[in-house]
């Protein structure tokens, strides 16, 4: 098997992407974006740094779709990630450890977020840093989530991403 594709570190606080709510007027929004977004935003930027991507930029002519070529690169959304085929991804979250449970390896608690919402969370981010061109690429993950820190005092919260060719 060849090395992976992508692998990037991530630090900060990892967070989940939960469930939609919807204002007055019916725009939905995440209920924990003000946490959410800066981690997403941080996932992104590193996942661009390290492939070399840059995000999906609209045109801006009135009348023009979301989806036409990007301002840089011309490329349409739909052929704007850098890579294509099948993919599997592996996520390893660390999270910070909390007073409540010293010496605890798992995290179990509802405030540790379910494994689907920080996949999820990460995934959305790979997909707008352009590693992806959809992340119904993904054919195969894993996810782990553990306290950072039990094994080694230098380790920080965040999240250790790896993609790959599923053929590979």
């Amino acid at each position: 098997m060849s090395g992976p594709l992508l692998s990037i570190t991530v630090y900060g606080t990892p967070v989940g992407q939960g469930a939609i709510s919807h204002n007055r007027r019916g725009r939905g929004y995440h209920s924990n974006g003000a946490k959410l977004l800066p981690w997403r935003a941080r996932v992104a930027a590193a996942a661009m740094e390290a492939a070399g991507t840059h995000r999906h930029i609209p045109p801006i002519t009135p009348g023009s779709r979301p989806s036409g070529p990007c301002q840089v690169c011309k490329l349409r959304k739909a052929r704007h990630g850098r890579f294509d085929g099948a993919l599997w991804i592996e996520i390893e979250i660390l999270l910070p450890p909390v007073a409540s449970a010293p010496g605890r390896r798992w995290p179990t608690t509802r405030s540790s977020y379910d494994w689907d919402h920080l996949a999820r969370a990460v995934c959305d981010a790979l997909g707008e840093a352009s590693i992806w061109n959809d992340d119904s690429q993904i054919v195969s993950g894993l996810l782990s989530k553990r306290y950072a820190g039990l094994n080694d005092p230098q380790e920080r919260p965040g999240a250790l991403v790896r993609v790959w060719r599923a053929d590979s």
